[in-house]
């Protein structure tokens, strides 16, 4: 049965890798090993978990003369972190089970899912380094990575809320470094803008441009080059009347009136006095015109062209209409008041970053004081754990030292340190130990450590290499207490060790007689099948 809150490896399927031709494997929330002779297949099994947990997929794993190949691995939870988790990445589940599954086709490409989701590698990945671990021949293991080894002493001494409150702030610290260099680098730029903004606006203010105005411009200008128009014509008809060159209506009636008046004939007088009348008709019109003809307002006529003018311009230069001009010049308005916040943006934000980093050199001081304490006792439990396991006179030393450049772990940086070989003197624990005993001693760590971690699966692979007797057994108790906090599952040739599983699983290898093919067969084994192949691995050690 489930442990309450748990989470767990149920079932594998693997279909189509290398000898496996197809193969359920069931597992159980507590110790799980797996045996088998050497070559039979065992790794694979891990390195099946590693290509769903995000690993890429070469093309070659895929079984001779099949198209593809598919992994699926089915966990069974009730814990509401990991319900959530899912949730809040977008791959909701249903009864308490977890689907992840990998293809990959013969051309080299693969898909992997969540839930019958597609899903990236990476979204695999986070997965699997937030709740689960590899242990033994694997790269870039989890426990070797310094920020991990920082965040493993912050839980074993109870700092994980002032980590996170040291890690938020962090956040914040860095992000407004980014924003208030942004805004510094722009700022030259945008100063030279704000002087192209002040004279836009200047000018637009000037020009006050409206619908309304244009409109009462256009009308004003109608009328006043109606009026010029009308003046033109009194001007003309003036002109045709009594122009001074002489050759004009009224020089013409008084000639024709000299000339009738030299006249003999008998009604010379009556034509006369008729010429005098029109004479006089026409001087009366031309004077009454001359009264209609008055100055015409030069000034406003030309104001008017010239603030038209202006409007055009603008009209042209923004590539708008009235309106727009009208917008353009708020949206200047607008710019500006931009322009002016950021300067208050970069004195707030340089308030803000030395405030902040007063308060993380503060937090960064204190948790460095507590990481010193309890780096120092988890150190002791460490080398009392790995002397436990056979590594007699071993050692560990995590080092904590103090940087003077604050990072996302505050000021501390972290070298693992072990002595293998007392006399011989610390190193970094990835050079000291060999295979068997870097299994060991991040087994020892998971001892310590593997309650207050969110890893719920642990993973080793042949962490017994070199070892036998009663290193074995203190290993398998180890393993045993690993699982009751999460579940184990292990690779194994030692009798002493799987000895101690809940659940053994049997890898074995035969050729197919008919097809003359090599196949991989899993089997979950119970009763006395139990007792025989832990007699035989007996007999082989």
């Amino acid at each position: 049965m489930i442990l309450k809150d748990g989470f767990y490896l149920s079932e594998l399927v693997i279909q189509n890798i290398a000898t496996f031709e197809l193969e359920r494997i069931k597992f159980t929330p507590d110790f799980n090993c797996i045996v088998g002779e050497t070559g039979s297949g065992k790794s694979l099994i891990l390195d099946c978990l590693q290509l769903i947990f995000g690993g890429r997929a070469d093309k070659s794993i895929i079984r001779k003369n099949t198209p593809f190949a598919t992994i699926e691995a089915i966990f069974k939870t009730t814990d509401k972190k990991i319900t959530e988790y899912f949730t809040n990445i977008g791959y909701p589940f249903n009864d308490d089970e977890i689907v992840i599954k990998k293809v990959i086709q013969k051309n080299g490409s693969s898909k992997s899912f969540i839930n019958h989701q597609s899903c990236s590698i990476q979204t695999l990945t986070i997965f699997a380094k937030t709740f689960i671990d590899l242990v033994g021949q694997f790269e870039n293991q989890k426990l070797l990575s310094e920020n991990y080894q920082l965040k493993l002493i912050d839980q074993f001494g109870g700092l994980e809320l002032k980590s996170a409150l040291f890690r938020k702030k962090f956040e914040i610290f860095t992000k407004s470094i980014w924003e208030l260099e942004s805004l510094q680098q722009s700022r030259p730029e945008k100063l030279k803008r704000l002087d192209y903004i002040n004279f836009q606006i200047s000018e637009l203010e000037k020009l006050s441009p409206t619908k309304k105005d244009e409109d009462q411009l256009i009308r004003r200008k109608e009328e006043l080059q109606n009026i010029i128009s009308e003046q033109q014509t009194f001007t003309q008809i003036n002109h045709l009347l009594i122009a001074a060159d002489g050759d004009n209506v009224l020089s013409s009636l008084k000639k024709t009136s000299d000339l009738i008046s030299n006249l003999s004939i008998s009604n010379a007088e009556d034509l006369h006095e008729q010429m005098l009348l029109a004479i006089n008709i026409v001087e009366d019109v031309s004077y009454d015109i001359s009264k209609l003809t008055g100055e015409m307002d030069d000034v406003e006529f030309s104001e008017i062209i010239d603030r038209l003018d202006k409007y055009q311009i603008a009209k042209r230069k923004f590539s708008t209409d009235i309106n727009g001009l009208a917008e353009a010049l708020e949206d200047f308005k607008k710019e500006i008041l931009t322009v002016n916040d950021e300067e208050t943006q970069i004195k707030r934000l340089q308030k803000l970053v030395k405030h902040t980093k007063l308060e993380l050199n503060k937090l960064a001081e204190e948790l460095h004081i507590e990481r010193t304490k309890h780096a120092l006792l988890l150190e002791r439990e460490l080398t009392n754990r790995i002397q436990e396991l056979r590594m007699e006179g071993a050692s560990i030393n995590l080092e904590l030292l103090k940087n003077t450049e604050l990072t996302q772990s505050g000021l501390n940086s972290l070298n693992f340190l072990a002595e293998t070989n007392p006399g011989e003197g610390f190193s970094h624990v990835k050079k000291t130990a060999s295979g068997g005993e870097l299994s060991r001693i991040l087994l020892a760590f998971r001892q310590v450590l593997s309650s207050k971690d969110s890893i719920s699966i642990f993973l080793f692979d042949e962490i017994d290499t070199g070892v036998g007797g009663e290193t074995a057994k203190k290993i398998g108790s180890a393993l045993q207490e690993v699982s009751s906090k999460g579940q184990v599952i292990a690779i194994t040739h030692l009798p002493q060790i799987a000895a101690l599983a809940n659940n053994l699983i049997l890898v074995d290898k035969l050729v197919d007689s008919k097809e003359k093919r090599t196949k991989t067969l899993v089997q979950v084994l119970s009763g006395k099948k139990i007792d025989n192949v832990i007699e035989k691995m007996a007999t082989v050690h």
